[in-house]
């Protein structure tokens, strides 16, 4: 389909090959309906040399007839996959990446390639220094990639690595990559593992807007996406073209597990300034969630808005990040729901830590935990080398 699509779009620009010398007086002779026929029987079979095809100025081939060539093509592939697939339930990767070729092709296109179910387990969003990726996992762990950049005014995209690129002149290749992304979003039956927004490591920051927030405001309004886990990746360097609100579009409590790092700037010689993220806390869908993991420290502990989690893996705690945990917890308000594991990829110096809670409440030694109330509960906080036990007990 990708080759029939460029060699329309060759044929449109350059005319088809004449037969004639170019000087020809009646020139048009090459471009008649009835020459191009000669020329196209065996790739066309529905062609119908009757019909009569009006010149337009500039145009060699009517449009009709590249409307009419491309609709009948994919019909043939749609009924091919229905063939294969009599319930629409797509299983193979390959058949994936033929739906984006064919769903732009007309409106009916588009209409009948949204109504298939894809095998996708996880999807992926990596934004890179000059181009975008879109990584599909599928239930065997085979993946495939989409690989859009911009071009000489077209943008180009990539669909499977080592396939010819598709040149699309009417849109963005930001824009291009956010459309195909929503395209997936809006499949049937969607049910993904895994949703994960990524930043490319490279020498220097994107400098192109991101257009996903704004396609996912205008199609995906009265839908929320099936997701198990979100994974985010903030820039410490230009914060403002993230798109926060991602999360709003994703079904409450299917979504479970929320794991956030951060792009770090390779030229900034000074630590980063915390990276403000309290716009995802404001949705229900942060509330309902049981795991948090967060890789990077710049982005800020508010225990305000962790004591709801079952588990949180953490890069590391301090003894003022603990100190300032207790003193959250302490208060009723915010007393965990169910009891808390934190885990920390480095060892808790349990000694700063001691010094810190002493006037919080009763520590342990013996048991490494200290004792406090919080309201109408008793707050036990168990310390380990690598993990921190929070239980909330009755009174």
């Amino acid at each position: 389909m990708a080759e029939r699509l460029e060699s329309t779009r060759r044929l449109k620009r350059e005319g088809p090959p004449s037969d004639t010398d170019e000087s020809a007086p009646d020139a048009k002779k090459a471009c008649s309906s009835e020459s191009v026929h000669r020329r196209i029987p065996e790739e066309i079979d529905f062609y119908n040399p009757e019909k009569e095809y009006k010149d337009v100025e500039d145009e060699q081939v009517d449009i009709n007839f590249v409307k009419e060539f491309f609709q009948k093509e994919a019909e043939k592939e749609f009924l091919e996959l229905n063939r294969k697939y009599g319930d629409r339930k797509i299983e193979q990767l390959e058949d994936v990446l033929k739906l984006f070729h064919l769903r732009r092709l007309t409106p009916k296109c588009c209409a009948s390639a949204e109504k298939y179910v894809l095998p996708i387990k996880s999807l992926k969003w990596i934004t890179g220094d000059s181009n975008i990726k879109i990584q599909i996992t599928d239930y065997q762990n085979n993946t495939v990639e989409i690989k859009y950049w911009p071009g000489e005014d077209c943008s180009l995209a990539e669909y499977g690595i080592g396939n010819p690129p598709v040149t699309v002149d009417t849109v963005e290749f930001n824009q291009l990559a956010a459309a195909d992304f929503v395209f997936i979003l809006k499949g049937p039956n969607l049910r993904l593992q895994l949703m994960e927004f990524d930043i490319e490591p490279f020498d220097k920051l994107p400098t192109f807007e991101c257009f996903i927030e704004n396609f996912l405001n205008q199609e995906l309004r009265k839908q929320q996406v099936h997701v198990a886990k979100l994974a985010y990746k903030f820039s410490s360097s230009a914060p403002d073209i993230t798109y926060r609100t991602i999360q709003q579009y994703l079904a409450p409590k299917v979504l479970t597990y929320l794991k956030f790092s951060v792009w770090k700037d390779p030229d900034e010689s000074v630590e980063s300034p915390r990276i403000d993220y309290s716009d995802f806390v404001e949705f229900v869908q942060w509330k309902q969630a049981t795991h948090l993991e967060i890789q990077e420290t710049n982005l800020g502990l508010d225990w305000q808005h962790f004591y709801h989690f079952e588990v949180i893996s953490l890069e590391s705690l301090d003894p003022e990040d603990v100190e300032y945990m207790c003193q959250t917890f302490k208060e009723a308000r915010y007393q965990p729901t169910k009891g808390i594991t934190i885990n920390v990829e480095r060892k808790l110096d349990f000694e700063g830590i001691k010094s810190k809670l002493e006037g919080i409440g009763n520590i342990d030694d013996s048991e490494k935990s200290i004792e406090f109330l919080s309201g109408d509960k008793k707050m036990i906080v168990k310390f380990e080398d690598f993990y921190i036990m929070v239980n909330v007990l009755e009174t």
